[in-house]
Parts: structure tokens; C-alpha cells; sequence
């Protein structure tokens, strides 16, 4: 029997946005979830909002830059958005292995990888290329991942993304 309930049902999907603290996570949530941008300080714990994006309910866990808190929300996400602050030149090599701790996980295997490259708005941030490298994305063979440039601020690149995510989900 045909529903149209069942056609405008969302596809829930919990996704678990990391980063090191000051990335710009928090100000991406909030962007997303009411168009504003919002002053944020730095998370202690995690956020947790819904987002809905086309056919997509994503449930959004903002875990705080402190890794001994990412353990306990990899097992369920279905998605990862790894933000990296594309200026912070220094904490580069920190949060190269910040990501391949979690991408290591067996848990974790397969899971849709939405790398953030934000703040792009610095001078002197990096591109999306040269972040491939430094991260060296194009050996992850066990997933779809995807990078996107963006300015958290202004919502520059966002919706770029998560028209990526929907598609790989």
C-alpha cells in the first residue's frame, strides 16, 4: 500500500562532528541549525542539535576538542565531519592525528568522512589540496570522504558539504 507519509519521512542520521577546539564546530552547529551566527566558547562536554537538510534528519553531536570524550560517540554515527582549522598552520600535525585515531577505530570502518577545511577566510589558510596532502586523504580507500572549504561564519561552503553528505548517505 503506497503512503504519503512515507514519502516525506527524513532519513535520521547521526553524525559526530570532531575537531580540535577552535576549529570552528560549534559555530558550524549553529549556523546550520538557525542561520545565524552565534558567539560560541569552547565546549566543554558536547552539543547536540537536529539538523534538516533536504531528506536528511541529521542528529548533530559537536563533541568538544578534548579527545578522550570522542571514544564514546563513534560506535553509533553513521557520518563524520572532521573540522580543521585551515589556518592554524602549528596544530596541523595534531590534528592530522586527531583524525587518523578516529579513521582507525574498527568501529568506525566505512563511515562517511566530511572533512571541513574552515576559516578560510585567514590569509594564509591552507586549500583544499594542499590539506589533502597534509592529511593524506587520497590513501583513505575504506570510505567516501569528501573536502569542502569553508567560512564558518559567513555559511560560506556549508551547505556544499552537506549537499555532498546527502547524496553519500
Amino acid at each position: 500500500m503506497f503512503s504519503w507519509l512515507g514519502c516525506l519521512q527524513k532519513k535520521q542520521v547521526p553524525v559526530v562532528m570532531l575537531g580540535l577546539d577552535g576549529a570552528g564546530k560549534t559555530t558550524i552547529l549553529y549556523k546550520l541549525k538557525t542561520g545565524e551566527t552565534v558567539t560560541t566558547m569552547p565546549t566543554i562536554g558536547f552539543n547536540v542539535e537536529e539538523v534538516v537538510y533536504g531528506n536528511l534528519k541529521l542528529t548533530m553531536y559537536d563533541i568538544g576538542g578534548s579527545k578522550l570524550l570522542w571514544k564514546h560517540y563513534y560506535t553509533f554515527a553513521k557520518a563524520l565531519i572532521f573540522v580543521v582549522d585551515a589556518s592554524d598552520i602549528a596544530r596541523l600535525k595534531e590534528s592530522r592525528e586527531a583524525l587518523q585515531e578516529f579513521l582507525d577505530k574498527d568501529e568506525f570502518k566505512g563511515v562517511k568522512l566530511l572533512f571541513i577545511a574552515n576559516k578560510q577566510d585567514i590569509p594564509g589558510a591552507l586549500t583544499d589540496k594542499q590539506l589533502m596532502e597534509a592529511f593524506n586523504l587520497r590513501a583513505l580507500t575504506d570510505r567516501e570522504w569528501f573536502v569542502q572549504s569553508t567560512t564558518a561564519r559567513t555559511g560560506e561552503g556549508i551547505f556544499e558539504g552537506l549537499k555532498w553528505l546527502q547524496a553519500a548517505l
